[in-house]
Parts: C-alpha cells; sequence; structure tokens
C-alpha cells in the first residue's frame, strides 16, 4: 500500500531533503512507522462508540480510529487494554510515542470478507496498534461530528474517565473476589434504596435494592442479605463490606443505575465463609 503520509512542499530541495530525512527516520520497516499522539478524542455513541487518536508527525493529516463497539463491555476494556495499568486519564496517551503496523484489507484473517467500497479505502486505511485492529482517517463520522457539535467534548472525556475507573474497580473487585466498601445509603421511594459502592467516595457504583413484600420478608433473598450483612437493620449498612457480582447471578440482588450489569451478593461468595471473613 502506497500512503503519502505529508504533503511535501517543494520551496526548495534543502525543505525536501530535510522532511524525506525526517520522515525516513520514523519508518521503522517496510510497514511499521513510529508517531506521535497529539490529542485523545471519544465519541461514546450508542451504536458505535469510537477512540480517537489525533496522530502528530508524520500524519498529521490523520487521526486513528479505534471501534470500541460497546459500552461499557467490550469497549471499556478494549480502553483498559490500550493503556498501561492502572489506568488513571484518557489523556495519557498524549504525547506517547507509538508504532503502528499498516496493512491491507485482504491481509489474512484481518478483512478478509469485508466489502469496503472504494472511497472507504481511501478515507480509511487499516493499521494495527497494539494488537488491535484500527484505521488512520481524515474524515469524522456524521455520529462524530453530531457529538462534536452537541457536547462539551472536556466535560464528556471526563466523564467518560470516571465511568471506566468505576467499572475498573468493580470489575478487579469480581475477578478478585474482593470487597467493595458501602460509601452512603439513600432511601428512595417505593421501598427501596440505594447504596453507593466503592472503595472510596468518588467512584462509586449506585445499585437499588428493593425491600420485599411484607408477606415475603423472611427468607427473601433482600432480607437474607440485610441480616448477613446489617444484622437485619438497613441503617448498619453504611460502611460495611460487601460483594459485587453480574445481576443475572442468582445469588445477587439488586441492579446498578449506572452500568445496569452488576448486583451485590446476599451473602459471602462460596470461598469466602463467616470463619474466613473473621480471620482474614
Amino acid at each position: 500500500m502506497e500512503l503519502y503520509y505529508t504533503n511535501m512542499n517543494a520551496d526548495s530541495l534543502d525543505k525536501m531533503s530535510e522532511q524525506y530525512i525526517k520522515e525516513k527516520a520514523h519508518v521503522i520497516n517496510d510497514d511499521k512507522i513510529e508517531l506521535e499522539i497529539e490529542d485523545v478524542r471519544i465519541y461514546p455513541s450508542t451504536k458505535e462508540p469510537t477512540l480517537h487518536l489525533e496522530c502528530g508527525f508524520p500524519f498529521q493529516e490523520f487521526f486513528m480510529r479505534i471501534e470500541l463497539v460497546k459500552f461499557p463491555s467490550p469497549g471499556y476494556n478494549k480502553i483498559l487494554d490500550l493503556y498501561e495499568r492502572p489506568f488513571t486519564n484518557l489523556d495519557d496517551l498524549k504525547g506517547e510515542t507509538i508504532n503502528i503496523r499498516l496493512k491491507n484489507y485482504d491481509d489474512n484473517n484481518v478483512y478478509k470478507g469485508d466489502k469496503v467500497h472504494p472511497e472507504i479505502e481511501e478515507l480509511e486505511i487499516p493499521i494495527e496498534f497494539r494488537g488491535f485492529n484500527a484505521h488512520l482517517c481524515k474524515c469524522p463520522r456524521y455520529y462524530e461530528h453530531r457529538i462534536e457539535s452537541s457536547k462539551n467534548m472536556t466535560k464528556l472525556k471526563s466523564q467518560i474517565n470516571n465511568s471506566i475507573k468505576t467499572y475498573d474497580i468493580v470489575e478487579k473487585s469480581i475477578n478478585e473476589k474482593s470487597e467493595l466498601l458501602i460509601q452512603k445509603i439513600i432511601p428512595k421511594e417505593n421501598r427501596s434504596f440505594q447504596l453507593n459502592i466503592g472503595n472510596n467516595k468518588k467512584y462509586t457504583l449506585p445499585v437499588k435494592i428493593n425491600l420485599p413484600p411484607l408477606e415475603k420478608v423472611h427468607n427473601h433473598p433482600t432480607s437474607i442479605f440485610i441480616d448477613n450483612f446489617a444484622s437485619g437493620d438497613i441503617r448498619n449498612l453504611e460502611q460495611q463490606s460487601i460483594y459485587v457480582g453480574y445481576k443475572d447471578n442468582e445469588n445477587c440482588i439488586g441492579q446498578d443505575l449506572k452500568f445496569e450489569r452488576y448486583g451485590i451478593h446476599k451473602s459471602y461468595p462460596s470461598d469466602k465463609n463467616w470463619l474466613q471473613k473473621i480471620f482474614s
């Protein structure tokens, strides 16, 4: 694939030569090129969220588009894999020098079978970055334009940063079967309350819990949870350590209001019984 990635003005032989030497220094081999990331932008479309990495020399005219598919998963997982852990901020990639590998749409096991319009091949050049398929692009998509024109992009990036951090904290606690602290209890309408859960007050997962109807109050999963973690008194839940799981787990109650993905274990996980809790 021929890729002329910078405009080379023919003002003078000296300028042309200097430009060529500078470009050559960024080419590692036939298909691997080094570049610097100048900015990071994110577009949380409900259907096709994308991450844009604005390119520096020698691709100033391009940005790198990474498809995130869906939020929170698999999109957040892909972002966490792109960044060095622990994740702190989307802007951590700004100023970083990276390597990309140029690819073709007919590369084996990459874009094989994709129906690609000729104009797309001109505007979106396939590459590989840190093991992920991406594209070098010149034009934003229509929904990216719409988000740019209707949203405060700085505020939007900050919101996504906080959301990714919360997601990362919760996923780690599930994978490691580790505790999270109830930071706050908020009474809600219709016999329900909200628990804000996390290892600090800034990044918390809000989970709504419905109390059982009176005729089912004994042996109800919610009652079991309150008995196990608060000795039967909802007020005792504050600052208690509990365990988060996925909402479709039969041992979990409630549903988180942020990702609609998580619930709370009504008792300790199978490998954390009462004696383990006391002596841990």
